[in-house]
């Protein structure tokens, strides 16, 4: 392992040593020094460390040894302390984020882990075949804030959940620096690895294989260059090989030229080790053309495209690797596709304007993109600060025990103790709020049932943030502030709940301190509930109450566990998110269901839209957070506050940190056979958790400032046509501007498409609702818009 890790800090760290990094002057708190000895820095004297060779010309060195090689020039002995200290002070390294492993794509956080895993599962096994960089570059793509814009990348471009991809370490070492230092947006990331990256995209041979005949003259090459215009081939069985196609040149004025550039250098023949013959159904084998990168700057210092106006001009470097594929810059070549493919043949653009041969055609709408933040949220997440989080779950757990059946009356423990301190807490930030934040402190008498040994109140405390526009409309966010032990009845034992559910009060407490100064349109609830570990008695009467009173809750999310991103095997994973949205609603009526089922709606429940939303709202680089929708209720035959919500008719999703540790859940303090058992607050993790809040800040801002969502939305379903008909209730407020049409591929997780339709009640749009899957949402004058409803037949 020793041998291996000095390998990769000499070879492969981008350590260097330069001399004198910062001048041969040095400033401390006792004044200038001399940066090689500490002296007074003289112009005689550093004229005695021979800085002239330094200053006028900047060395660097890759080794600790040849610095200090060097540094016997000006004056330093090469092994003596002063040596040791200087190379260690001048030393320069990259404040690397992430390393990933070439042998296996494993994915580590620091560099003592990667190293360890590289002695332990590669070096000392002797599973050490070639280093592979493409998958260095894929592991570190793995990271949770740039996979899933990785993933959407694909399917955006591509519509495909994959791609094969290779990257060659002589061109993608600054990309790999990029990946493992982390300091981009994700976005940036993901684009500059697609950019980077030598691929089959398979894109001519669609067009190709549309037609019977296949023709190579040069005759045309004067027009269009070499190529000729682009022409269909025959069947692949008779296509002419590379020799025939050679032999059979016109030799004419031009022949030159044609015998630099001819059809047979320009079809290339796929590695099938390259190309994914899943994203075709082809076969590999075959011999299907492909541009390569020399090709296209051929033609570019051509002048045959003299007559399509200004030079293009594209500061970029084409590359092409082993297997000859054309690398596309995608964002810097964009134009020159458009230009240079469009020249040739309306058909050819058509292709590469969507970048695949995908299907439906994606030229209905543009791409949808995500919804940036603006200034006030911005303002609400930079405010989000993790002293507090922490300070609020070291309070919570200073309880000792918040079980719903402990001591209420005592002052320092039991769950009475943790309520009234809550409650004290929440008062202080509507203090601030000018009247527009109320807290009230529901409660009821449960009596002997499930988990509950006897007859207890159930306190929620609530904190009700009133909308300064609509009101009526409510936003819930919850967390939940009672805890357990091992025995689910046993209110006695040390029961600390750090992270269940210490780390989802401490959200919704942090959010309701930062939110209380501000005006939302919409009103916004925080609510610590209790009783969520006998049987979500608090977020059941919550629930209820709101059910009995009317009240129009219109999103409601539950934080549960959000505190540690660390699992039982000591996986992390702290820029990861989970968000479980259901399927069919609870309440839908079985005839409902039922046609949900016929039309492919099952992915398109309330709560999955709303799920969609808070990725659309939340997934970017100000909270740093990938957030993964699991197609689930909850978690494998276990619940949260979230779904008496559901019952009730609402909407509602429910947050979880993505790996759990069951040792520190549900558990008796102890140590056992050497393992800490417990939910202790040393395994919290404050910055996840103040991640968490950012995610659930930027959801709740988003959805309060937006619009209601249409209701009634239906499509029409008696008329056989190629266009989709929706018609719905307009929204009855102050906010909305106007609708929206989505619209994503049947097989695609998010929305990809959107379509403007005015302030209407009723479109049409062009695209077949058999072919795709629509949603309509309202957008207000501030740019917010609300969550897609699914349409139903109508």
């Amino acid at each position: 392992m020793q041998t291996w890790s000095r390998h990769e800090k000499e070879d492969h760290e981008d350590i260097s040593f330069p001399c004198m990094p910062n001048g041969a002057i040095g400033f401390t708190k006792y004044g200038r020094e001399c940066a090689f000895c500490g002296q007074e820095p003289t112009e005689e004297h550093l004229r005695s460390h021979n800085i002239e060779q330094c200053t006028q010309l900047k060395h660097v060195f890759k080794r600790s040894y040849e610095l200090k090689q060097h540094l016997e020039a000006h004056g330093v002995a090469k092994e003596s302390k002063l040596s040791k200290m200087l190379v260690t002070m001048w030393q320069r390294k990259p404040d690397k984020q992430a390393w990933a492993c070439g042998f296996c794509k494993g994915l580590f956080s620091s560099l003592p882990e990667f190293h360890k895993h590289i002695a332990t599962q590669h070096y000392e096994r002797g599973e050490t075949r070639e280093w592979d960089h493409t998958k260095v570059i894929l592991g570190l793509l793995s990271q949770p804030r740039i996979a899933a814009l990785w993933h959407r990348l694909l399917v955006t471009r591509f519509k495909v959940q994959s791609l094969s991809c290779k990257w060659k370490k002589s061109r993608t070492r600054e990309l790999q620096l990029r990946l493992e230092l982390g300091q981009e947006p994700g976005d940036v990331l993901a684009l500059a690895a697609l950019d980077c990256a030598a691929y089959d995209h398979g894109l001519l041979h669609e067009v190709y294989r549309r037609s019977d005949t296949w023709t190579s003259t040069s005759d045309t090459s004067t027009t269009f260059g070499a190529l000729g215009p682009p022409v269909p081939p025959k069947p692949l069985a008779s296509r002419p090989s590379s020799q025939e196609q050679s032999s059979s040149k016109t030799r004419n004025t031009d022949e030159k030229r044609a015998t630099e550039i001819s059809p047979s250098d320009r079809f290339k023949t796929p590695s099938p080790q390259l190309f994914d013959s899943s994203l075709h159904g082809t076969d590999i084998h075959a011999e299907y053309p492909t541009f390569s990168s020399e090709d296209i700057l051929h033609d570019l210092n051509r002048d045959n495209l003299a007559d399509l106006g200004d030079p293009i001009d594209i500061d970029m470097e084409w590359q092409t690797d082993y297997s000859s594929q054309l690398h596309f810059p995608l964002e810097e070549t964009q134009d020159f596709q458009d230009t240079w493919i469009g020249a040739r043949s309306p058909e050819l653009h058509d292709i590469f304007s969507c970048l695949a041969a995908s299907w439906p055609p994606a030229s209905i709408g543009s791409l949808l993109t995500p919804q940036a933040p603006d200034a006030e949220l911005v303002a609400i997440l930079s405010e989000i600060d993790p002293r507090k989080i922490q300070a609020i779950i070291t309070k919570l757990v200073s309880f000792g025990t918040r079980h719903t059946l402990s001591n209420q009356t005592d002052p320092n423990r039991g769950i009475g103790a943790a309520r009234d301190w809550i409650e004290q807490q929440m008062r202080s930030f509507a203090a601030a709020s000018n009247g527009q934040m109320e807290v009230t402190v529901p409660s009821y008498i449960q009596g002997v049932g499930e988990r509950i040994l006897f007859p207890v109140r159930i306190s929620d405390v609530v904190a009700t943030l009133r909308g300064s526009v609509d009101p009526g409309r409510y936003h819930v966010v919850s967390g939940h502030y009672d805890t357990r032990c091992s025995d689910p009845n046993d209110y006695t034992c040390d029961a600390p709940g750090a992270d269940d559910d210490g780390s989802g009060v401490a959200v919704i407490m942090e959010l309701a301190r930062i939110m209380a100064t501000r005006r939302p349109a919409a009103t916004i609830v925080f609510a610590a509930v209790a009783g969520e570990e006998q049987n979500l008695y608090g977020s059941r009467f919550l629930a209820q109450t709101y059910r009995n009173t009317s009240v129009n809750v219109q999103s409601m999310f539950t934080n549960d566990i959000v505190g540690s991103s660390t699992a039982d095997n000591g996986t992390k994973d702290p820029y990861t998110l989970r968000i479980f949205a259901q399927g069919s609603p609870t309440t839908e009526s079985p005839a409902r269901s039922s046609i949900r089922a016929v039309i492919g709606g099952e992915n398109d429940s309330p709560a999955r839209e709303l799920a969609r939303f808070v990725v659309g709202v939340a997934e970017n680089n100000y909270t740093q957070m990938n957030i993964p929708v699991i197609y689930r209720l909850d978690r494998f035959l276990r619940g949260g506050d979230h779904e008496p919500f559901l019952e009730a008719g609402y909407t509602a999703c429910r947050f979880t940190e993505p790996n759990e540790n069951f040792a520190h859940q549900h558990q008796n303090v102890r140590v056992e056979n050497g393992r800490q058992y417990g939910d202790l607050i040393e395994f919290v993790d404050f910055d996840y958790v103040a991640r968490v809040a950012k995610v659930n800040a930027a959801a709740l801002w988003s959805l309060a400032n937006a619009p209601m969502s249409p209701q009634n939305v239906t499509v029409n379903a008696t008329l056989l046509s190629n266009e989709s008909q929706f018609k719905w209730l307009t929204n009855n407020d102050t906010l909305t501007v106007g609708y929206e049409a989505l619209w994503r591929p049947t097989d695609a997780p998010l929305w990809t498409h959107v379509v403007p339709l005015g302030d209407v009640n009723a479109a049409t749009v062009p695209l077949s609702k058999d072919n795709v899957i629509f949603g309509i949402r309202a957008v207000g004058q501030n740019g917010y818009a609300s969550p897609a409803t699914f349409p139903f037949p109508g």
